[in-house]
């Protein structure tokens, strides 16, 4: 997994933030939201926005952004963008002029088996302040310790299809037969330790098909992790499907 990158304090929930900027004759409405850059073609510049409601964006200011090839997965890459509404542009939904932009690290969901990883030797604790599915991203915001390096931590989400074979499995027991999705977040820190607490988000493809799943069997996803506030106790984060 890509390591986390940081993206300052600017720490959102789903929710939009607005900041007004005031000028000696202009004011600016500026909004911060995680929505989706997705690469571009010469019609719609270096990349235009979808965001997690489905609206689509056309970026008046794209030529000044250079968002690298790697950062992409199937064409699209995560961040946090700062913009303010700059007019209509026909075959969008809007007109935006971005004043920064904030690389979200971005990762599918792996099947346990699957993965060379182990997995339940990531036992560092963390707390979830948020999470939310949009579009085909399950985004988790994340609180954990660190002392001199963030984003050397990396987190990873796993569908683990026989919980019950492990015989060490961290998670073990904590499955219910509820009607929910449980998803395992795993958290390796690599080699920091815990002094102070950082803010984060993660974006998490998010493909049933991929994991033989079939969604329609489920009201929700439960996410498992071992809690920081709660004593490094196994909690869920609870994802309702709408």
């Amino acid at each position: 997994m890509r390591k986390l990158i940081a993206f300052a304090t600017m720490i959102l929930a789903a929710a939009t933030l607005n900041v007004s900027c005031e000028g000696v004759e202009n004011k600016v409405d500026y909004h911060a939201d995680l929505a989706s850059l997705v690469d571009g073609t010469p019609e719609s510049g270096n990349f235009y926005v979808i965001f997690d409601d489905n609206q689509k964006a056309y970026v008046t200011n794209s030529n000044q952004f250079t968002i690298p090839k790697e950062a992409y997965t199937d064409g699209e890459a995560r961040a946090i963008i700062q913009y303010s509404i700059d007019g209509s542009k026909s075959g969008y939904d809007k007109a935006i002029k971005i004043a920064s932009i904030y690389p979200i690290v971005t990762d599918p969901v792996y099947i346990k088996t699957e993965n060379p990883l182990d997995f339940n030797s990531m036992k560092a604790s963390f707390d979830i302040s948020n999470a939310y599915i949009a579009r085909d991203y399950i985004n988790i915001g994340l609180k954990y310790m660190y002392n001199e390096n963030p984003t050397s931590h990396s987190f990873y989400l796993i569908y683990n299809a026989d919980p019950d074979s492990e015989k060490d499995g961290l998670f073990k027991g904590h499955y219910m037969n509820d009607g929910y999705l449980h998803l395992e977040l795993f958290h390796d820190p690599g080699r920091d330790i815990n002094v102070e607490t950082y803010e984060s988000y993660v974006s998490f493809k998010f493909k049933p098909e991929d994991l033989e799943v079939n969604i329609d069997d489920y009201v929700g996803i439960k996410l498992l992790y071992r809690s920081l506030k709660d004593n490094n106790n196994i909690n869920e984060f609870t994802i309702k499907f709408k």
